[in-house]
């Protein structure tokens, strides 16, 4: 992600204490050992570390693109800025409009670089393997208004009111979380800890995991699942082992079989730098994307320990100073 190359960091919309602590960790070394500003557009939180407060809006950052500003001084003066975005604010209704606004930036100073092959625009995801789905070229704009079926791909993080009330859902997953309880059939799967597989973190790195556990029950692994499937729907998939299926992914996608290595996505790219005309944005206040901290994922949310820390200590989430406690005991 460059954040040990920029000497000027701005964060739109997102909370990398909370969304990606290492992120955040880097971040701090970055700034004590590289001597990086960053700058914040967003709810002025406590990131440990020292940081200039631009703005609480998107009208910030149309300010910005604008010039008008008086942090754009400082941006043009930068040899390689970085703008890091948060996920949620390319869900809101003024999403193209933030977005255009960015590559704006990006045009107009060195955030695009490409005398230093230097591409400073990043998007933090909060969902795991949301990159790996991009580098594919999957997308979240059909809608499931009129659809009869809808399948819930270990999907838990959903809208209801999205789904039909006369369709058939079927839940495909390993932890039985919010979509389970719409679902009309439930196809049990194995969990990352009972399966090999093949994993893409946020900087697009590609990592490939072994089973730890076997999987309880008559639980499968999702690929034999959909293989499954495919053959009761007469198509079936030109695949029966975990080796020819990779071989499937290298032909459709060649990167997702360099592990350990970060390739550039030609489908992110073309997504995240479309042109549009679109400059308008919404002048309410951003907010955090995640509220608690320690229940974000339908594993976490089934856990009891993560339960209690969410009890005990998410409501001391904006407070500065630790509390004290006697570690000390007397006879």
């Amino acid at each position: 992600m460059g954040i040990d190359e920029t000497d000027l960091l701005i964060m739109v919309g997102t909370n990398p204490k909370i969304e990606n602590p290492v992120l955040n960790a880097r971040i701090r070394k970055a700034i004590m050992v590289n001597g990086l500003e960053v700058g914040v557009i967003g709810p002025a939180n406590n990131f440990a570390y020292n940081y200039r407060h631009l703005g609480n809006t998107m009208q910030t950052l149309k300010e910005i693109a604008d010039g008008t500003h008086p942090y754009c001084e400082r941006i043009a003066q930068a040899d390689l800025p970085m703008i890091l975005v948060g996920s949620d604010c390319l869900t809101r209704a003024d999403a193209p409009s933030i977005m255009n606004l960015i590559n704006e930036i990006g045009q107009k100073t060195n955030v695009l670089n490409e005398a230093e092959n230097w591409n400073g625009i990043n998007v933090l995801h909060n969902d795991a393997s949301r990159v790996g789905a991009l580098d594919v070229g999957i997308t979240s704009k059909k809608s499931v208004e009129d659809s009869k079926v809808v399948f819930l791909l270990g999907s838990d993080n959903f809208r209801p009111e999205d789904i039909p009330e006369d369709a058939f859902v079927i839940y495909m997953g390993h932890t039985g979380d919010e979509g389970v309880y719409y679902a009309d059939l439930i196809l049990p799967t194995s969990s990352y800890l009972e399966k090999q597989g093949t994993y893409v973190n946020t900087d697009g790195r590609v990592q490939s995991t072994r089973a730890a556990v076997s999987s309880p029950g008559q639980s499968k692994e999702d690929w034999m699942v959909l293989r499954a499937l495919s053959e009761e729907m007469d198509i079936p998939l030109p695949y029966d082992s975990l080796d020819e299926m990779r071989t499937r992914i290298a032909e459709l996608a060649p990167h997702l079989v360099k592990y350990d290595y970060v390739d550039r996505s030609s489908a992110f790219e073309s997504l995240a730098h479309k042109p549009n005309d679109n400059r308008e944005v919404q002048r309410n206040l951003i907010t955090d994307p995640v509220d608690n901290f320690y229940m974000t994922d339908a594993i976490s949310r089934n856990s009891h320990i993560m339960a209690r820390c969410s009890r005990e200590l998410n409501p001391l989430k904006q407070d500065n100073f630790k509390k004290w406690h006697n570690t000390w005991f007397t006879h």
